[in-house]
């Protein structure tokens, strides 16, 4: 590696210093000169000061702030002065007008004037330096435009005279303390108040106060009056500007369009079957309505409005709606014909104003503050969408989509529905036994109700058509996603393919591709111009449909221009060549070099072998002195395997990894053919930061060799998965292979911030080595092909990696790196941190941002500061570059976005990556990143808005086990295939923590890459996303540069992802940023939105509610017998057809198998369709990956209800790790027994009831019908058992259920089944009354279903005379009568160790026993009586035992439901409740447990999970380990 010379390039100031960076090279002098003109724009008065010691003095701001704002704004002109062609003035007042575009936009928004100046140097250098040390604050920015807006006036005041300029150094100096720790205090304030996100003021509220006319120019009035920010901020009013109530009504408010439109929609199905006039839809319509405005009043709450005239037209709206409903209903009973009109006119005017969406006027009337209150839109004007008009295409997908989802419905549901409910209207004596019906529990004389209103002339028909109606109803909200998600993944592997995605696949074609790539791909570093020295790059039109076109423009130009020039002198043709042999020439030699170095890196990774390595190179004839012609390029051996018809190119190379990377390599330059790769000077400078906490740097050789209870090691996986890969580490070190290389080798295999830090720094090399190309190529070919020559290059590295150092910075944010190096040596941090230092040392582009705490001098505070490291090679050791003090903790809400916003301030350049440390890079990948930067951040934030530009990842986890391979799947499909149909057609993607590039200004002046209010902003990367559109900017992905990613590989660590994303999503749905989304797009937009964010993970709830509900409207036909009336009916009706149709139709769900067709499609366009069906068939069908997938259902419904039902959102850690570890079974009971586990069991207990009461003629006709219950239920039961290492093992199953046994008795109050069970429901415990009974109680009130299923089966082989009113009804008065018996001689004794809570109706201890067991005997008697004489069977005994249980469960909950309350305050603390509770938790425990316990009898079956498990090599290892 290269010696780096320079710490600082701004320190450049004289010619020979110039000289002795370029070290020669007219490349590295042309880039330096460049800074060092932009440098010279911030010079004021004689030179010998700039404008930023300028502001430090006048301000105070911190030193190390100035020199770091001094560099970055110094590297973002050089930045656009080379990609832009500007001259340095130029490029100034550009990034000027980027850096004031928000603060612009904010003086419009309140009424404030804009100065105009032509200081542009002093606003570029303020806004750096307010930036630089907002801290926190840095998420506010409409606060820092505030503050941006007084200091500006206060440089004024400097220049108009001492006098008035002295008297405000006290309020704005020192900077720190005098301005930004005040609100921060403030926000601190905020985030720690108690209560939910409806009741905290979080970093958006305080931020959008400043939206407000009133405070924003009252606010900058008082501060030019002299106040201090303290008592300025101290005198507003903050307060909820969005209340993100907890609650579903929050999702009927920000998806209203989506759910009415089903509702509008299902009802026009409805009519449309029955004949009716469609003005009826317009009830429907009018509810929506109705119960949009009564949440919203009731429950939601709404901001104050902007106007005062807002109060009023609030309260019209509100009227209105509200009375509309119960208006339209008297029309639709009284008056048919003024019905029909309002009807028609009231449709008409929503359709009106949902086509008003598509037009110029959106924006104006939704935004309006009158008109916006008025159709109960956003009423903040600040943020608008730039263009939210749907394009023609995303139109059309969503009219298909729309289209077949409501035939499908059509035919499937609602027609049958309508055709059984017809007939059953119409057949008034269609039972004449009502004894069929066991109309026990109901009045006899129900079946002689009046429902004519309904269409029936029998009552009882209700029983059999609710039921059949309520899954289809729900699933009909549900089945869009289904049409959508098959439409979108096929429209977007047309995308692909029109992008050249998968079009070389094999190895001979690859091949192919890569031997004609020198010819077609155009390289502007390869032209040669002897007219002009000007390196012009001529911007080609992107993926995105962008054009530009930029000529870089030296500032000196007599000097570069003239004859004299150094470049001017190299820069020449080869003799006896014209210049298009000439440029394919250098096309070629251009393209081998690259192509030599990326064949290396593969080989530094072990990728391929040293024969391998020969096979790929090219190289070159030795002539001599004779001139270097084409003829002397030697083409790699690897190709003449084309023309070879016995050679097959997969034998020479083996890796499926470099063929996978090869071939992606040259597909993605098939766009670029006919284009230009600029030039090195031109590229656009980026950063890349990097958050990190604790994650593995590199893996330690102890813990990889480390055995599990099965005898096997991580490093044992490695081997067995990748065998050749270690074979060629063995082949570079000569069988003798050091202890650290071992840990690096696995480091490059897992999810290492070393691997990622590796990878990103490829990006460094490119340019160092396209800078060589371009000296050496500007110099003729042949010097890039003579030893001497060579070496001339090689002695030019430093000057280089100057070059380098401005075009790209690599930033690591290690914020704990200083308790890292604080730590104990020999702990798990000391050697963090010494493995981070000696990335530095590998990697000199490497900076190192962390936070450091110190105690103050009065030894009890904490002062907190930013501090930027790197690794000096003149001393050795790590040096400090700049530490900027913060005014308190950084952790002010979530941790990740903190961590990024305390370091994005040692970024620099034009754009910014905001990428996760389980990324990888790769060096091909990185030769196209400056067309990429270059064409993604062509526009001014004044034409374009905010811009983030992604592009491709590839998960590089797959072949660790199945469940990675299927986490693969599902990943790689959404970050490839759905990203690329987001961005085109729908042009709704976002930021969703991928490799995203932002705009680097826009970040700074925005609010930053992501949000990060506590909890609401769980998923911070997507709100950076919806920051940056919904402030008219736009997202966008290209598939022209890919990098890799990790994965969780093991089923807890998805599990735990899974349940952190869907907790996120469910936050999402109560943000503003939805909301205002909703609010500001048109109808297609807002569908795309909806169904490829938050949509997919609320419809997981609706999923699993269809699943039970069908299986419990099934329970309940069953139960009243209308099962066996409805198949002894008379078949000529067909009743019973009609019927079996409408309710047994829950199969429906196999629709979803679309999504899997669609994910084979897509995969296809990467790997080829044999390939994607093959891998589809290996794990789908035969590994169990729809089972996988299946349970991943349950899991995002269970966080996504919990989320909106208890809070308590929190980030998860999954460890990126290899898990390779038995889970044991308490564990796995306590992580998935409230998600899964008691969910499972109620299916399985519902479905065999309902089998047991109906009247199935044979089993296989009941599988058929409920398969998709069933295989739902087996998934949620025993897939983590199927994914668990060694999960059949009859041993180890044995061990789990004694250690489960233990922890479900013991009474530790820190780690038992009681102390776990009352930190969950503590959860419970903590809501509001109202929201525990609608949301909790009640529908866990569907279990007293099961109750009375279980009844009826005990009463059906009873005597019919033993009860006046029916059996059924007799059994279950008995049973809660006893069981209530029971609770009463339990109530009010808690737990004996808690001593406060000690009542009891019954207080001797020796009565207490005796009545128990008197009333257990007494009990046990009658049962056995009932036997004896014959009332009851032993089936009907087994019935009433459930029975008892689950009422006793149910009684249970209704304590719980009134814990907390002074009806009941201690009631968790109540044994009876415990105990029932326990033994509901022991019951469900081995329902799940025992089976696995039986199948471990098997040996074939656990050698058979073990295969579906991992690869056959580390099957056998395992197998090996057992015995």
């Amino acid at each position: 590696m290269e010696t780096l010379r320079w710490r600082n390039v701004l320190d450049f100031s004289s010619p020979e210093d110039l000289g002795l960076a370029c070290e020669g090279s007219s490349v590295v002098a042309e880039c330096v000169s460049q800074v060092v003109a932009a440098r010279s724009v911030f010079l004021v008065g004689s030179g010998t000061e700039d404008v930023f010691g300028m502001l430090q003095k006048r301000f105070k701001f911190q030193v190390d702030n100035e020199r770091n704002s001094r560099e970055a704004a110094t590297l973002v002109v050089a930045s656009r002065m080379s990609s832009c062609g500007l001259t340095a003035s130029e490029a100034l007042e550009a990034v000027r007008a980027d850096a004031t575009w928000n603060y612009e936009k904010w003086l419009r928004h309140v009424g404030l004037a804009r100065k105009k100046t032509d200081d542009a140097a002093l606003e570029v250098a303020l806004m750096h330096m307010i930036w630089g040390e907002a801290a926190n604050l840095r998420f506010c920015p409409e606060f820092l435009c505030v503050v941006f807006r007084d200091l500006r006036r206060r440089c004024d005041a400097l220049a108009s005279g001492p006098q008035s300029s002295r008297r405000y150094d006290e309020v704005v100096a020192p900077f720190l303390l005098k301005v930004i720790e005040p609100a921060y205090v403030m926000v601190a304030e905020f985030a720690k108040a108690p209560g939910d996100h409806a009741d905290r003021v979080n970093y958006c509220d305080f931020n959008e106060t400043f939206h407000k006319r009133d405070v924003a120019r009252g606010a900058c009035a008082e501060l030019a009056q002299g106040k201090a920010y303290e008592s300025v901020l101290r005198s507003l009013h903050f307060e909820k500007t969005f209340k993100e109530t907890r609650s579903y009504l929050q999702l009927v408010r920000s998806e209203f369009r989506v759910i009415a439109g089903h509702a509008v929609a299902l009802h026009a199905l409805i009519v449309a079957a029955c004949g009716e006039p469609f003005a009826q839809v317009s009830v429907t319509l009018a509810a929506a309505l109705c119960v949009r405005e009564l949440a919203e009043l009731l429950v939601l709450g709404r901001p104050a409005p902007a106007l005062p005239l807002g109060y009023v037209c609030r309260a019209a709206r509100r009227l209105f709606f509200i009375g509309l409903f119960p208006f339209m209903l008297y029309l639709l009973l009284e008056t048919r014909a003024a019905f029909l009109v309002v009807g028609y006119v009231l449709l008409g005017a929503v359709a009106g104003l949902e086509l008003l969406r598509f037009t110029p006027f959106a924006h104006p009337f939704a935004m309006h503050p009158i008109l916006g209150e008025l159709s109960g839109g956003e009423f903040l004007t600040y943020f608008r969408l730039k263009d939210n008009s749907s394009k023609p295409l995303a139109t059309a997908l969503w009219l298909v989509a729309v289209a077949v989802k409501l035939y499908a419905s059509y035919r499937l549901s609602v027609h049958p529905l309508i055709n059984m409910t017809r007939r059953l209207g119409r057949e008034p004596n269609l039972f004449d036994d009502d004894l069929v019906f066991r109309w026990h529990f109901i009045s006899w004389r129900l079946g002689g109700t009046d429902v004519e209103a309904f269409g029936f002339t029998d009552a009882r028909h209700l029983t059999l058509v609710v039921p059949a109606w309520i899954p289809h109803v729900l699933f009909f909200f549900l089945d869009l996603e289904v049409w959508y998600v098959f439409l979108s993944n096929l429209v977007s592997a047309v995308v692909g393919i029109s992008r050249g995605i998968g079009s070389d696949q094999g190895a001979g074609r690859i091949l192919r591709a890569a031997k004609h790539m020198p010819a077609a791909l155009a390289v502007k570093d390869c032209k040669w111009d002897p007219r002009a020295r000007a390196l012009s790059f001529v911007g080609m039109r992107s993926e995105l449909g962008n054009t530009g076109d930029c000529m870089i423009y030296p500032e000196e130009k007599g000097d570069l221009e003239s004859e004299a020039s150094p470049v001017r002198r190299q820069r020449r043709s080869l003799p006896g060549l014209d210049a298009a042999a000439d440029e394919s020439l250098r096309r070629h030699v251009w393209f081998a070099t690259t192509w030599n170095v990326m064949c290396e890196t593969m080989r530094e990774q072990d990728l391929v072998s040293d024969k391998e390595l020969a096979a790929m190179l090219y190289s070159v004839k030795d002539e001599g002195d004779e001139p270097f012609l084409l003829e002397a390029l030697v083409e790699p051996p690897i190709f003449e395997a084309i023309e070879t018809p016995d050679v097959r190119p997969e034998s020479i190379i083996k890796s499926t990894e470099v063929w996978r990377r090869l071939s992606f390599f040259v597909n993605s330059l098939r766009p670029l053919v006919g284009r230009e790769l600029p030039a090195v000077l031109a590229t656009k400078q980026a950063s890349t930061l990097v958050p990190y906490y604790d994650e593995p740097v590199v893996y330690d050789l102890s813990e990889l060799e480390k055995p599990t209870s099965e005898g096997v090691t991580v490093l044992e996986l490695l081997k067995t998965i990748y065998p050749n890969e270690f074979d060629n580490l063995l082949e570079r070190h000569h069988g003798e292979v050091p202890a650290d290389e071992i840990e690096r080798w696995a480091a490059f295999r897992g999810q290492t911030l070393l691997r990622t830090a590796h990878g990103l720094s490829y990006y460094d090399r490119a340019l160092r080595v396209v800078a060589a190309l371009a000296d050496g190529l500007a110099q003729g070919p042949e010097l890039l092909t003579r030893r001497d020559a060579s070496e001339a290059l090689k002695q030019r590295g430093a000057a280089y990696a100057v070059l380098a150092g401005l075009k790209y910075t690599l930033v690591l944010s290690c914020q704990i790196y200083g308790d890292m190096k604080a730590a104990p040596e020999g702990s798990k941090r000391a050697a963090q941190a010494a493995q981070i230092e000696q990335i530095m040392r590998e990697f000199h582009n490497v900076r190192v941002a962390y936070v450091d705490r110190k105690t103050g001098s009065d030894g009890t505070s904490q002062n907190y500061a930013s501090v930027l490291v790197r690794w000096d090679e003149a001393t050795s050791q790590v040096v400090e570059v700049y530490r900027v003090a913060l005014p308190g903790p950084f952790l002010v809400g979530e941790a990740k976005p903190c961590n990024q916003n305390h370091a994005i301030i040692f970024s620099r350049g034009d754009a910014v990556q905001a990428i996760d440390m389980n990324q990888a890079g790769y060096f091909e990948e990185a030769l196209k990143l400056p067309f990429f930067l270059n064409s993604s951040f062509d526009d001014a934030l004044n034409k374009s808005g905010p811009r983030i530009a992604g592009h491709r990842e590839h998960v590089f986890t797959a072949d660790v086990s199945s469940l990675a391979s299927f986490m693969s799947t599902q990943e790689s499909l959404f970050v490839t295939a759905t990203q690329r149909v987001l961005d085109f057609p729908l042009g709704v993607r976002f930021h969703y923590g991928h490799p995203d590039f932002f705009h680097r200004i826009a970040a700074m002046t925005c609010g930053g890459v992501s949000k990060a209010s506590k909890g609401i902003n769980l998923s911070e990367d997507i709100f950076g996303g919806f920051n940056f559109v919904l402030r008219g900017g736009r997202a966008t992905q290209s598939d022209l540069v890919q990098v890799g990613k990790g994965k969780d590989v093991g089923f807890a660590q998805i599990s735990t992802f899974q349940a952190k994303i869907a907790m996120g999503n469910a936050e999402q749905t109560l943000s503003r940023d939805v909301f205002r989304l909703g609010c500001q797009s048109d109808l297609i937009n807002h569908l795309s939105t909806f169904y490829s964010s938050i949509g997919h993970f609320v419809l997981q709830v609706g999923v699993v509610a269809v699943v039970l509900l069908s299986a419990y409207c099934k329970l309940f036909i069953a139960v009243r017998g209308i099962q066996k009336a409805v198949d002894d009916a008379d078949a000529e009706r067909r009743l019973g057809q009609l019927v079996n149709d409408a309710v047994f139709a829950s199969q429906i769900l196999g629709l979803y198998v679309l999504i899997l067709a669609a994910s084979v499609v897509s995969n296809a366009v990467e790997i080829g369709l044999g390939p994607s069906l093959l891998q589809f068939g290996e794990k789908m069908l035969l590994r169990g990956g729809i089972l996988f997938y299946a349970f991943q259902v349950a899991t995002k419904s269970h966080y996504v209800h919990s989320t909106f039902v208890y809070g308590k959102a929190a980030y998860q850690g999954t460890g990126r790790g290899f898990d390779i570890k038995r889970a044991d079974f308490a564990s796995t009971f306590t992580r998935y027994f409230y998600s899964h586990f008691i969910l499972g069991c109620e299916l399985v207990v519902a479905l065999c009831v309902f089998y047991a009461g109906s009247n199935y003629s044979n089993l296989a006709r009941y599988l058929a019908n409920e398969f998709v219950a069933w295989f739902f239920a087996v998934a949620l039961l025993w897939t983590p058992f199927l994914f668990n290492p060694d999960g059949f093992d009859y041993i180890g199953a044995v061990k789990d259920l004694e250690a489960w046994s233990v922890w479900m008795n013991t009474r530790d109050p820190t780690s038992s089944w009681e102390a776990w069970w009352k930190q969950r429901e503590s959860a419970i415990l903590q809501r509001p009354l109202a929201t525990r009974f609608f949301l909790v109680f009640l529908p866990r009130s569907r279990r007293l279903l099961l109750f009375w299923g279980f009844a009826q089966l005990a009463a059906s082989k009873s005597r019919r005379a033993l009860f006046t009113f029916g059996p059924s009804v007799g059994i279950m008065i008995s049973l809660f009568l006893a069981v209530l018996l029971m609770l009463t001689i339990h109530v009010g004794h808690a737990d004996r160790r808690k001593a406060d809570y000690q009542l009891t109706f019954v207080t001797a201890p020796t009565v207490k026993r005796a009545t128990r067991y008197l009333l257990t005997t007494s009990l046990a008697v009658a049962l056995v009586a009932l036997l004896v004489f014959q009332v009851i069977n032993f089936n009907s005994l087994v019935a009433i035992l459930f029975a008892t249980m689950t009422i006793a469960f149910h009684i249970s909950d209704f304590l719980l439901l009134f814990a907390n309350t002074p009806c009941l305050p201690r009631a968790a603390d109540l044994a009876v409740v415990t105990k029932i509770q326990q033994a509901a938790h022991y019951l469900v425990g081995l329902t799940v447990f025992i089976p696995v316990l039986l199948v471990s009898f098997l040996p074939w079956f656990t050698e058979l999970q073990t295969r579906c498990l991992w690869n056959i090599d580390f099957s056998t290892r395992l197998d090996i380990a057992k015995v």
